[in-house]
């Protein structure tokens, strides 16, 4: 099972976004074309390792702890500006992201902080993980058999012995 980061940030590398099962988004997109355009912007840096938009962070990242990602490893994400309601909650892993749901600061304000989301999410990405790791295990075990079969046509070609 992959390990999720901790990071304040997102890596800059390409990185796969999925979505969780029970992803969700209870605030209205269609309310204001910002909101969309910012989800599509933050979707595209993350699949090709690029900076995230201006005031996809909240104010003082790097120096202010965030409970949700230290504790759970969450991550939130402001649609637009650090000024934004609108969050979109997020796990990140060495090669890919899962998307949980779009919403507002409501997480912040359960006890536990999070709780709610964990209960919500944690089977959904405990599926998702292995699903991924048998897809990584597979296409790795057909990759050995194509090397396999290279190197087997590569010393017949030249007249060994097999």
């Amino acid at each position: 099972m992959s390990k999720r980061l901790r990071q304040p940030s997102i890596e800059r590398v390409p990185k796969k976004v999925h979505h969780s099962k029970k992803f969700r988004i209870s605030v209205d997109l269609k309310k204001t074309a910002d909101l969309k355009k910012a989800l599509s912007e933050i979707y595209h840096a993350i699949e090709n390792g690029l900076t995230l938009p201006s005031g996809s962070y909240r104010a003082n990242v790097a120096t202010t702890r965030d409970e949700l990602l230290d504790t759970y490893g969450i991550m939130h994400l402001h649609l637009g500006s650090d000024r934004t309601r609108e969050l979109l909650y997020l796990v990140q892993y060495s090669k890919y992201v899962v998307f949980l749901e779009v919403t507002d600061h409501i997480h912040f304000e359960s006890v536990p902080v999070g709780n709610l989301l964990i209960q919500q999410h944690s089977k959904a990405l405990a599926d998702l993980s292995e699903q991924i790791a048998a897809q990584e295990l597979s296409e790795l075990e057909e990759k050995t058999v194509a090397i396999r079969n290279s190197l087997l046509r590569r010393r017949k070609s030249d007249g060994e012995v097999i």
